[in-house]
């Protein structure tokens, strides 16, 4: 506690306060600087003494600093017994709880940090988009710029991020990356796959030059600033993934122990994240081929027009239980075949990929009419032991001569449980081929994989040129709280607008109106439409 004049001399301290005081009348400023507008401040707000009734006085608590410490001081106005006017400066040194409450902060922003790098990582399953939200969340609040790096298998570099908290210097930031992708390491002394951290705070132009063989990135870096670095790894489940390299320029000092444990921590949950990243990529090309070697395009017969569309409810599978096939016989018939496996997971999928093998060999080879091949598929179910329950259509379009020459084809086809196809007609009329059966939506005979010993019989239609027949999988019309029915309805309204389109336009337009933008089951179309005259002639 001080008393001091309008002037700012100390006319008096307890006993705290005399250590400070250098001589016996010092001015304010030399114990606490910066105090002397506090006091001024403080006549003026309240002139002269204090009120004779004791009136209200005014705290005005200031931070000031003094070697070191943090003092909040307070001042009061008061009065001699002369009736001189003073200020009693009440100084309170706050230095431990300022420490304790940055320290208390910097742990706050650090656990805001880990939960914004999980909760943004965890939101995406591409690698390089997890990246740059990753670099974007560590710049600026760890480092003034970062390189993130991943390697590959042989321990190279093969994916680079470079950002820097400053915009104009991006360009270098991208040169520098450019010149770090496809590199065995980045700098010399900074292992990009080991599992330790690496500190380095300090760094000169010698460090540097030992850091970056390569003169033109030693350029770049020194333009970037580069005064200290931290290297965390970004371990995987068995090896690590690659590293961050955080950097501060001279204006910032290098990460405390505090932010550098923070660093590490979020290098291992990059790490984690990257790890799941890297699987569900080697899953997306397993299931890509897979897509490629299954859906395969459809032949192309001289009165025929063939088109296929394959529709994946969710990108991660990519390949379902739907599935579509068109294969021509030895005898000149065409087979098409739709199909869709109970169940939407790899199971599915599986089961999916032995049932069309085992149906198109079986259509293939034997040239049997479509009920007779369900019903050997059927067998085969049972006698391999497959176990596996699908609805199918299968349908073959052939010619006699007499057709060929009036551009008329027969459709065979029989149905397993599954969804009725639909034909349209050349004068643009919409409707199911199959008569529907109150209740089932038409959905025809038994399943496959229920019951081997099921009879099964086939339909048959003369088709004329123009006409298109279309078979889908159930993802096209079904929808929870709505019949098959309401949904077959809703499908033909959309082939019936889609008359005189291409038929290419016709699959895009229906897949486009059918499908809810939220689709929980994949769709597979196929399409064939009755040339109006053979390819030969067109």
């Amino acid at each position: 506690m001080i008393i001091c004049d309008a002037e700012g001399r100390v006319l008096g301290a307890n006993r705290r306060a005399e250590g400070l005081l250098g001589s016996s009348s010092p001015q304010v400023e030399s114990v606490l600087p910066g105090a002397m507008p506090l006091v001024k401040e403080c006549l003026e707000r309240v002139p002269g003494a204090v009120r004779d009734n004791g009136g209200s006085t005014q705290r005005l608590p200031v931070l000031v600093t003094r070697a070191g410490a943090e003092v909040e001081v307070t001042a009061l106005p008061s009065r001699l017994d002369d009736g001189r006017s003073v200020v009693l400066l009440l100084a309170l040194d706050i230095t431990e709880r300022r420490v304790a409450e940055r320290q208390r902060d910097r742990l706050a922003r650090h656990v805001t940090l880990l939960s914004l790098v999980s909760e943004s990582l965890t939101a995406t399953l591409d690698a390089s988009e997890a990246l740059h939200k990753l670099a974007g969340l560590l710049v600026p609040t760890l480092c003034d710029w970062i390189s993130i790096q991943l390697a590959d298998e042989s321990g190279r570099v093969r994916q680079v991020v470079l950002h820097h908290r400053d915009p104009g210097l991006a360009e270098v930031a991208a040169r520098a990356r450019k010149a770090i992708v496809g590199a065995a390491r980045v700098p010399s002394r900074i292992d990009i796959n080991s599992n330790e951290v690496v500190e380095l705070r300090h760094i000169d132009a010698s460090t540097l030059q030992d850091l970056v063989p390569d003169p033109q990135l030693q350029r770049w870096f020194a333009e970037l600033g580069t005064a200290s670095a931290i290297t965390v790894p970004l371990p995987g489940r068995e090896t690590v993934l690659g590293s961050a390299i955080l950097v501060n320029g001279p204006d910032r000092p290098p990460l405390t122990t505090e932010e550098a444990t923070v660093a590490a921590e979020v290098g291992r949950r990059a790490g984690a994240v990257l790890e799941n990243a890297r699987l569900y990529g080697q899953q997306y090309d397993l299931a890509t081929e897979l897509q490629r070697t299954l859906l395969t395009a459809p032949p192309q017969p001289e009165h025929l027009q063939i088109a296929v569309r394959y529709v994946a409810a969710a990108r991660a599978a990519q390949v379902g239980g739907d599935w579509y096939d068109a294969f021509v016989q030895p005898t000149g018939a065409t087979i098409l075949v739709i199909g869709d496996v109970v169940g939407h997971d790899t199971r599915a999928a599986a089961g999916m990929s032995q049932l069309r093998g085992v149906l198109r060999g079986i259509g293939y080879t034997t040239n049997a009419d479509p009920a007779e091949v369900l019903t050997r598929v059927d067998e085969a179910i049972e006698g391999l032991g497959i176990g596996t329950t699908a609805t199918a259509v299968v349908a073959r379009l052939e010619q006699t001569p007499d057709q060929h020459r009036q551009l008329l084809t027969t459709l065979t086809w029989s149905n397993a449980g599954h969804p009725p196809p639909v034909l349209l007609s050349p004068d643009g009329a919409a409707s199911v081929l199959q008569p529907a059966v109150a209740g089932d939506g038409g959905v025809g005979d038994m399943l496959l994989g229920v019951d081997a010993t099921s009879e099964r019989s086939s339909l048959r239609t003369l088709v004329p040129p123009g006409a298109t027949v279309l078979l889908y999988t159930d993802g096209l019309i079904e929808r929870r709280g709505q019949s098959l029915e309401v949904g077959i309805q809703a499908l033909l309204s959309v082939v019936e607008s889609s008359a005189g389109r291409s038929l290419d336009e016709v699959c895009d337009r229906v897949i486009s109106e059918m499908r809810p933008e939220r689709p929980d089951d994949d769709v597979a179309l196929v399409a064939v439409r009755v040339r109006q005259q053979p390819a030969s002639r067109q």
